[in-house]
């Protein structure tokens, strides 16, 4: 049953490194991206991961499934910021956008800032 306060319900948009040419590490990406992403579900916020839900789609798709996260993550609350972000060109534009749009950006290293601010009500 959906609960009345699921407009209070607070969305952690996860970004990070997904392409790579070898399948073990785009697999690692995958798996470190899920491990993250599993971690915040469990502070008691909703997590959009991306690199699971558009797993091994196709490469020639890239640019629209890159803008299409770039929609749903507009709609977020925060992003999570994953390792390795420097070297990947869609996490760039996904904090970018983020910036623009002034939505709180923790790193990878700010987890447990991350659960005390979501523990304190203070994500807005």
């Amino acid at each position: 049953m959906v609960k009345n306060d699921i407009k209070k319900l607070k969305i952690v948009y996860v970004a990070g490194p997904y392409r790579n040419k070898n399948f073990f590490k785009k697999l690692k990406n995958i798996f470190t991206a899920r491990k993250y992403a599993k971690r915040i579900w469990e502070f008691g916020v909703g997590a959009i991961c991306p690199h699971s839900n558009t797993a091994f789609f196709s490469e020639k798709n890239n640019d629209h499934i890159l803008n299409s996260y770039l929609k749903i993550m507009s709609n977020c609350d925060a992003i999570f910021v994953l390792p390795d972000y420097a070297f990947s060109f869609g996490t760039q534009e996904e904090i970018k956008l983020a910036e623009k749009l002034k939505l709180p950006i923790y790193y990878y290293w700010q987890i447990e800032t991350l659960k005390y601010d979501i523990e304190n009500n203070k994500l807005k």
